[in-house]
């Protein structure tokens, strides 16, 4: 069986396997793939010459999506701080997760969405008891 994978820049390879009583086989490609959609052209002949194709796709990812955060600096008396960001590498509607720790080590984990330009913003409830301790970046 030869399997031909092209990445999706169009570098191909190709690598051979022999498949197991049950007809099974596994292959690892040799080189790395690049980030996208990879396809895989499967050939196959008998001993009598003849010969089936198939394809299937895949997406290989391997980009960290990069992320900033722009949290109130300092001493502040506002009991609902406004943190917002960036993130680029994710569709619109990603969620991201941030870990609020306040100056006595409480901590609070809270959500937001990106929206379709990768930005983000969320009002993190303070108890008014820490409201007047400055706020770190986890």
């Amino acid at each position: 069986m030869t399997l031909v994978v092209t990445d999706a820049q169009g570098a191909s390879q190709t690598v051979t396997a022999q498949t197991d009583a049950n007809g099974d086989y596994q292959v690892e490609v040799p080189g790395a793939l690049a980030d996208g959609v990879y396809t895989v052209d499967a050939s196959v002949s008998d001993a009598a010459g003849n010969s089936s194709t198939a394809q299937d796709k895949g997406e290989i990812d391997a980009t960290a999506p990069v992320i900033t955060v722009d949290a109130p600096d300092g001493v502040s008396t506002d009991n609902t701080p406004l943190i917002k960001g960036h993130v680029e590498g994710v569709p619109a509607g990603s969620t991201v997760t941030l870990v609020v720790t306040d100056a006595q080590g409480a901590s609070q984990t809270v959500t937001a969405q990106t929206d379709a330009n990768g930005d983000y913003q969320v009002e993190v409830r303070v108890p008014w008891q820490t409201a007047c301790t400055p706020l770190t970046r986890a």
